[in-house]
């Protein structure tokens, strides 16, 4: 029997260097927390009983100094102790169950298995078969792995190269310019979503300017061009009067009327001269007919010249509105943008003014002498060439105006559908020539080989795991089966058979299971898909392995084994809890058992379970915090205590969780209904006495509490303030309750209780502290 930790130390985060108050006994409850070192003592329990000084140097604290290495002493009786030195007169063997155990020992397939695998459901037992099937496990996975890739690297493709087979993608050539024509194609794509509201962008407007047709003759105005029948009577007058025509003498006669005021042809007064009076008459009125043409033709000329010279000032701001409109375009259709300078527009103007000027002069005497030609050439030449700009920017207009018509045409003929193809087309070609692409095919070429290579491996050992497993599983699988009955378990180990109707001449097993009452020997994918992905839970492998270990303890220890147990209570329920208790404290019958749990309440149940308490004891982690340089290490070593009660004085959240675990999953174990029954009362008297503690003492019993209770319950003022309702069901639960009172002095009775009464009276009292 192993008695003391006399030393561990050096030893990840144990620092045990004193031999412990008290020995260790039949059965010996370790207590500690998550990372006191329960585990690494388990572990070391392990390498001790193979005798692996190499497994445990390798587990050296960090902080220790590099000169030392894991030193542990343990004393077994007889005064032998055991160190590093002397470790091969080791006479004893640790049976170790922890994680390390679970892993090592039990296998079920993971879902990876399932997928290519008919007739065979991959479950093992035994160290051997387990590390042979996580090597299986570890190709499965790489297989998986390089097939997820090779499917990952197809679904890439398919989805980079929209609606392409890889055989498609592979033809794929690049296309120049892809990306500039991409960006066009979706602007254009937004465009044909919104059509009607391109149809309504302003489009330019061509120009409008009315030239006039100008007629400068009436500016050339003599004698011959007022009248030609004046003209006529004149000459007629000097030919009858004069042979000859004198030049001279008319201008003479010219004088003599403008200064002397007599008649050219008398001499007489110009009011006596009857040939004068007859020529006056006859010139002043075609002179003013004269006249009023020179002037009603002038002030159409200039008024025509002003309205073209206004119109032409306009153009410019026509012009701007023009190019906005472009503008407003350009993101669509390639247009230009309108460019009329008119730098003759100032020159016109004093053309025009001069013109003005020289008419203004010749109304009131059309005979002075000026000369307008040149003006007059320059307006017509100014006005040609501004008609014609104006005319060029027009054919401009209209151009875009074809072009914008065009675009719209387009739209209008184009479907949605259509630019996604070509968008997408472009897409692929751009694709196509990135390096990823090609890297990817190489790839999956490469991991087809290795999955096949990997195949190989995997057939060569599962012949081993058969042979393994066939003596190990026959042999134990009765032991096992049983305490997984009493676990209550749904997993049963059925017999193992050869099957060969494995894919390509693979031969494999085929392991029935027992799953809720029917057998499934997962001849089927879909049960076996059922199988593997919902039978196997970790409570259920948790379960299997300490089944496992059970077993085994059962067939293969001797009086020097010692059986330990690191936190055999994770992930199994209340019933597997009960049983697991049952099953340590018939083992501790015969061989010596340590039990280390982070449950405290755990630990406790299972000593209370004893009928001889003398055979078990109590110990537990103690934890503080070391400095070395900057660095803070947590270390732990271990001491005997007297009990656990300072770790389990939470009654009121025990019972809570105890009862509705038993509401979910009720038993008609008759051990776990007396505990549950016996909860009632303990729940109510913590809930009552945590309400007001000044009141209310905790070690009152449920029936002095509701004596209390029903003197203050109908003040509503008080502080402590409980309903009718509530108070009458506590006083049933008190009178159900009341024949298995857990005070001292009071023997319990074994009287049958009704598992649905119970379940019913158990909602009842969480009911009345949830209103409380």
């Amino acid at each position: 029997m192993l008695e003391n930790l006399n030393v561990l130390a050096e030893i990840k985060q144990l620092n045990h260097r004193s031999q412990m108050d008290n020995n260790f006994t039949q059965l010996s409850l370790i207590y500690g927390l998550n990372g006191d070192g329960k585990s690494t003592l388990s572990k070391i329990f392990q390498l001790i009983s193979e005798k692996d000084i190499p497994s445990i140097n390798s587990m050296k604290s960090l902080e220790s100094d590099e000169l030392k290495t894991p030193n542990f002493v343990l004393r077994f009786s007889a005064s032998k102790a055991i160190t590093p030195n002397n470790i091969n007169s080791l006479d004893h063997n640790f049976l170790v169950f922890n994680q390390h155990f679970i892993d090592s020992n039990v296998h079920s397939s993971s879902k990876i298995e399932s997928s290519n695998l008919q007739n065979y459901y991959n479950l093992c037992l035994g160290s051997f078969s387990v590390e042979k099937q996580k090597k299986i496990d570890d190709l499965k996975l790489e297989n998986n792995i390089l097939t997820t890739d090779k499917t990952e690297f197809e679904t890439k493709l398919t989805q980079r190269f929209q609606g392409l087979t890889v055989s498609e993608i592979t033809k794929l050539k690049p296309i120049k310019g892809a990306d500039s024509r991409i960006a066009e194609l979706e602007s254009k794509l937004d465009d044909v979503k919104a059509i009607d509201v391109i149809k309504k962008i302003t489009k330019p407007s061509k120009l409008s300017v009315s030239f006039p047709e100008l007629n400068f003759d009436y500016l050339d105005v003599s004698v011959e061009k007022i009248s030609r029948d004046a003209t006529e009577e004149i000459k007629k007058h000097f030919s009858n009067n004069h042979k000859k025509e004198n030049k001279k003498w008319v201008k003479d006669g010219v004088t003599l009327v403008t200064e002397n005021q007599t008649c050219p042809f008398c001499a007489q007064g110009l009011n006596e001269s009857p040939i004068y009076t007859h020529y006056k008459h006859f010139l002043d009125e075609t002179y003013q007919v004269a006249v009023n043409a020179f002037t009603t033709s002038n002030t159409i000329t200039t008024t025509d010249l002003d309205s073209i010279y206004t119109a032409l000032l306009s153009v410019k701001t026509d012009v701007d509105t023009a190019n906005q409109c472009i503008e407003s375009w350009k993101d669509r259709v390639s247009l230009n943008s309108l460019t009329l300078e008119l730098a003759y527009l100032s020159d016109l103007e004093t053309y025009i003014k001069n013109l003005k000027k020289e008419t203004e002069r010749m109304e009131s005497d059309i005979f002075i002498e000026t000369d307008l030609s040149e003006t007059c050439e320059s307006i017509i030449k100014i006005l040609f060439d501004a008609e014609s700009d104006i005319r060029t920017l027009n054919k401009s207009i209209q151009s875009c105006l074809n072009d914008i018509q065009s675009y719209i045409s387009t739209l209008e003929s184009t479907t949605e559908a259509d630019i996604n193809i070509n968008i997408t087309t472009l897409k692929n070609a751009i694709e196509s020539s990135k390096a990823d692409v090609k890297l990817w095919i190489k790839d999956r070429k490469d991991r087809g080989s290795r999955v096949t290579l990997n195949n190989k491996a995997v057939k060569t050992l599962r012949e081993e795991i058969e042979n393994d497993q066939k003596g190990k599983i026959s042999t134990l699988s009765k032991d096992i089966n049983e305490i997984l009955q009493k676990f209550g378990s749904h997993v049963r180990l059925i017999d193992l058979e050869k099957d060969y109707k494995a894919k390509k001449g693979n031969d494999r097993f085929k392991f029935g299971v027992k799953f809720i009452e029917n057998e499934l020997s997962t001849s089927n994918a879909a049960d076996s898909a059922k199988v593997i992905g919902d039978l196997l839970s970790t409570g259920d492998k948790n379960a299997l392995a300490l089944a496992f270990f059970f077993a085994k303890v059962r067939s293969g220890v001797n009086a020097n084994s010692i059986i330990v147990f690191d936190d055999p209570m994770s992930s199994l329920d209340r019933h597997r809890r009960h049983q697991t208790k049952a099953l340590i404290t018939k083992i501790a019958r015969n061989n010596q058992v340590l039990v280390m749990s982070h449950d405290p309440f755990f630990l406790k149940e299972l000593y209370d379970y004893q009928n001889n308490n003398t055979i078990s004891s109590y110990f537990r982690f103690e934890s503080s915090t070391q400095i070395s340089g900057t660095s803070h290490y947590r270390k732990s070593s271990l001491i005997s205590i007297a009990n656990l009660n300072e770790e389990t004085t939470d009654p009121y959240e025990q019972c809570y969780k105890s009862l509705l675990d038993y509401c979910h999953t009720p038993s008609d174990d008759s051990t776990i209904k007396l505990d549950a029954i016996r909860r009632i009362r303990t729940i109510l008297e913590a809930k009552i006495y945590m309400s007001d503690p000044n009141t209310f003492l905790p070690n009152e019993y449920l029936g002095t509490l509701i004596g209390k209770v029903r003197e203050r319950k109908d003040d509503q003022q008080d502080i402590f303030y409980i309903d009718n309702e509530t108070f009458e069901d506590i006083e049933d639960l008190n009178e159900y309750t009341g024949e298995y009172h857990h005070a001292d002095g009071v023997k319990t009775v074994s009287n049958p209780i009704d598992m649905t009464e119970l379940r019913t009276n158990i909602q009842k009292t969480l009911e009345c502290v949830t209103r409380m």
